[in-house]
């Protein structure tokens, strides 16, 4: 998958001997399965402020990229994925009943657009340390006060979906 990566990016998976086996440069990059892997699972790159929307925000990239590629794929090349990766995942459905049901959603996926949003939206602070089982242990709770928090609240949890 194409994947345009920072310096900070790069320089953190070529230290990242496990998964990556090469030398990365910054920039527009072809990354291949385990190094993939270990940019969608990186959690701290150098500059990253907050690692866990950087990190989020880098497996939002990894799904855009995979969809781009899937987008114009035909049937029997999807079928080819099918066949490969199937044998990697635990499901009670048979390689039949995925190749009828990406049959059905190939179509879907032309259309398709990705949106992403991070919870707590920037500038709306990160919530409150608050013991809300009353059983003394505090917990970090999100309050949705907002307008801006509030309606996308409504549109995750009542598909409230606008342009």
């Amino acid at each position: 998958m194409d994947i345009e990566l920072t310096q900070a990016e790069a320089d953190y998976l070529n230290k990242d001997t496990l998964y990556v086996q090469r030398h990365i440069e910054p920039g527009m990059q072809r990354l291949q399965g385990m190094e993939a892997l270990s940019y969608a699972r990186m959690r701290k790159a150098e500059g990253d402020s907050d690692s866990d929307i950087k990190r989020t925000e880098r497996q939002r990239k990894v799904v855009a990229s995979l969809l781009e590629k899937f987008r114009y794929m035909s049937l029997s090349e999807l079928n080819g994925w099918i066949d490969e990766l199937l044998p990697m995942v635990t499901t009670t459905m048979t390689a039949s009943d995925v190749t009828r049901l990406a049959a059905k959603v190939l179509p879907m996926v032309i259309d398709l657009k990705m949106t992403g949003h991070t919870i707590p939206m920037e500038g709306t602070g990160w919530g409150d340390m608050v013991d809300i089982y009353n059983d003394g242990n505090i917990h970090s709770v999100i309050r949705f006060e907002t307008p801006q928090q509030k309606k996308l609240i409504r549109a995750i949890t009542e598909a409230e979906v606008s342009e």
